[in-house]
């Protein structure tokens, strides 16, 4: 089963970013919002980076019903991406914010850190599992898709 994640952040002026066009998958919506960057954790848990109203916001695949589980950074920050925690939230349709629920899911961690052999990396942490997560890329426009892509 495929876990995804959303996050919001400001990468334009980073590395972190490159632009990318992963034939065959549609880009991630959360709302109105669509993903900005994808990035894979581990062998192969999808990472997809959203801006929502400058706020962090993690989306995991729950398995066990297919729900997107929604999360956000515990202190609330704003285009952050240095490691923390993230706490259950949901997205509110009628007011467009995330609202903070306690539902009884545990919370999870993604970031970045920095040490001297890796330099900057990223990780994501799901209870005692930590996995390491590759470069994210850029999600290119869906009209270059529609003009280009084989028929």
């Amino acid at each position: 089963m495929r876990i995804v994640l959303f996050l919001s952040l400001a990468l334009a002026s980073s590395s972190f970013a490159q632009a990318v066009n992963l034939s065959g998958m549609e880009v991630p919506k959360i709302a109105n919002h669509k993903a900005q960057y994808h990035q894979t954790c581990g062998k192969a848990i999808d990472v997809e980076i959203f801006n929502i109203n400058n706020l962090v916001v993690i989306g995991l695949r729950n398995h066990k019903t297919g729900a997107l589980d929604l999360f956000t950074s515990a202190k609330f920050s704003e285009n952050n991406k240095q490691f923390e925690e993230y706490i259950p939230v949901r997205y509110d349709n009628i007011s467009k914010t995330i609202i903070k629920i306690d539902d009884g899911r545990p919370d999870v961690g993604w970031g970045s850190q920095y040490s001297e052999e890796k330099g900057e990396y990223y990780s994501l942490a799901l209870g005692e599992h930590i996995h390491d997560c590759g470069q994210a890329h850029q999600w290119m426009s869906e009209k270059a898709e529609e003009y280009y892509e084989e028929e």
